[in-house]
């Protein structure tokens, strides 16, 4: 759900409510600095006011305080392939939620790990879980990652030295090991 579709929501439901519509500002990656700094002073200046804004929010946690903050599509916070998404999904929910008086989110799966952290705010278990899991899994920090990307014009050229590269590397791994 980008910002326009929510915009358009938001639109419709305030003509089908029959109430005056508030002014809603949009603030993306997309945004540009001069145009940020407009928005943020209406966001802080007038009432009312709806803030639509994607992750950018978060460069203004300390500047952005509202009566309501609303997360819409939760999972899609919950959806990259990453050891940390849990933990990063966690950390941006939180500060959304320490910059407003209530939060409201609206997701699909109430029994995800993280909404259940949030709502029962217990970090200790998350925090112990998430450890376990990554020894486990062999993942920091218990161990270290890199990630080595190569690019180049002839996609040909870029797999063979990838290959090159991921052969050494498995070489001295077994030598090591």
């Amino acid at each position: 759900l980008g910002i326009e579709k929510a915009q358009e929501k938001l639109i419709k439901f305030f003509k089908n409510q029959n109430v005056t519509l508030p002014k809603i500002l949009s603030l993306s990656g997309n945004t540009p600095p001069k145009e940020e700094e407009n928005l943020i002073n209406q966001f802080q200046n007038a009432t009312p006011v709806i803030l639509l804004a994607t992750q950018k929010i978060l460069s203004y946690k300390y500047l952005l305080k509202a009566d309501l903050v609303g997360i819409l599509n939760l999972e899609s916070l919950l959806n990259f392939v990453d050891f940390r998404t849990e933990e990063e999904a966690l950390r941006t929910i939180f500060i959304l939620s320490q910059m407003a008086e209530k939060t409201i989110t609206q997701g699909y799966d109430s029994e995800a790990k993280v909404v259940k952290t949030i709502l029962n705010q217990n970090f200790k278990d998350f925090y112990e879980e998430e450890l376990e899991a990554r020894k486990d899994l062999n993942y920091p920090p218990f161990t270290e990652l890199i990630k080595l990307t190569y690019h180049h014009r002839d996609q040909r050229q870029t797999e063979r030295e990838a290959k090159i590269v991921a052969e050494r590397l498995n070489q001295e791994l077994r030598v090591k090991n």
